[in-house]
């Protein structure tokens, strides 16, 4: 089972008392996901290759939802703890804001499924 230090909402390292939350199970991979998806791959320096390739592939060209497809699924299956995808990624893009979002669900590899939206509902 995953286990990893868990983030608090503003992203830094949370506390329970005085204690280091640390998380496991669904938690751990549904933080993963986030963080990969919210990091542009190159932007952290301990791992140039972590996070997810947003100026190569996504940004800044026409809309290809085939390339777009391909880079989430990706970043997404390729994330610890995840083994696959219970179905298609979901995409929602409203033309007019440039905003997308994406819901899909991942079958993570202790058995349990967890639903993803990204980014979250604010």
């Amino acid at each position: 089972m995953a286990t990893d230090l868990m983030l608090d909402e503003d992203g830094d390292i949370a506390f329970d008392g005085m204690e280091v939350e640390v998380g496991s199970g669904k938690d751990v991979v549904g933080q993963r996901l986030y963080l990969r998806l919210s990091i542009v791959q190159g932007e952290w320096f301990a791992d140039l290759l972590f996070g997810t390739p947003y100026y190569e592939n996504i940004l800044g060209g026409k809309f290809n939802p085939t390339i777009l497809n391909a880079v989430f699924l990706n970043v997404i299956l390729s994330t610890p703890g995840v083994k696959k995808l219970a179905a298609p990624i979901q995409y929602d893009l409203n033309r007019r804001t440039r905003y997308l979002q994406m819901n899909f669900t991942v079958i993570t590899v202790s058995g349990e499924s967890l639903p993803v939206t990204y980014p979250p509902a604010t």
